[in-house]
């Protein structure tokens, strides 16, 4: 908090690849040097959170890594490749190789529609063939949104909903749909919080949010529960 961004991009390419994907343990639940989409979409978040430039060198390796793995054929992007699954993970990813792919392999929002949201707003990188692929699958996805949405799905919507670039009739379309779900879904009381239900600041990432306004009083008591529960030396 308080560093340049400079230094933020400077500390992340530690954990990029010369593909221009990310690995390393960014993302703490696969434990490889092989690059993979799960801890390349962090590594976009972080960009986006602190503003990387379109003519960044670190940003314009990782989209290029993006196009790099796009299956044209499923229109979708491997959450994790063989090798790095061969590697150390998670306890909840501790299932056979063969059969973590083949689940991984039918998710058609995780991480399609939040790396979306990455290639719109960098769109000047990305083949218009592809972005023409994307935007008319990801729309019909939003035209069919049930009325509750799992955690992680949910929140892959949320980041698309941040999109600078978004365009006009996808946000349209995916901002009041967006708004009744959260309204249902996002816990109010700390009590609901210490039993993992969805919490505010897990959906309002900045005040720039288009949800920050309608959840202004949750987060701050959110951010107050959190401040009291953290550790002297900075961690909970």
């Amino acid at each position: 908090e308080g560093r340049a961004p400079e230094a933020v991009w400077q500390a992340l390419q530690a954990f990029q690849n010369p593909d221009g994907g990310f690995a390393h343990g960014l993302d703490p639940n696969i434990q490889s040097s092989a690059s993979s989409v799960l801890a390349t979409r962090l590594a976009l978040r972080i960009m986006r959170e602190t503003s990387a430039p379109m003519s960044h060198p670190l940003l314009k390796a990782t989209v290029h890594y993006l196009v790099a793995c796009y299956d044209t054929e499923t229109r979708r992007w491997p959450l994790l490749s063989s090798e790095a699954l061969s590697a150390p993970r998670a306890p909840k990813w501790r299932r056979d190789a063969n059969e973590m792919t083949r689940v991984f392999h039918h998710y058609t929002v995780t991480p399609r529609v939040e790396l979306l949201g990455y290639l719109l707003d960098n769109a000047m990188l990305v083949p218009h063939a592809m972005m023409e692929e994307l935007v008319p699958e990801v729309s019909a996805q939003i035209r069919s949104l049930p009325d509750a949405l799992e955690a992680h799905v949910l929140l892959s919507y949320v980041c698309l909903a941040e999109t600078r670039l978004l365009p006009h009739n996808i946000k349209e379309e995916l901002l009041p749909k967006l708004r009744v779900i959260l309204s249902r879904q996002v816990a109010s009381t700390p009590q609901e919080w210490a039993q993992g239900r969805l919490q505010p600041i897990a959906v309002v990432s900045s005040p720039a949010s288009p949800f920050a306004e309608e959840f202004s009083e949750r987060v701050d008591l959110n951010l107050n529960v959190a401040m009291e529960q953290q550790a002297s030396d900075g961690g909970w």
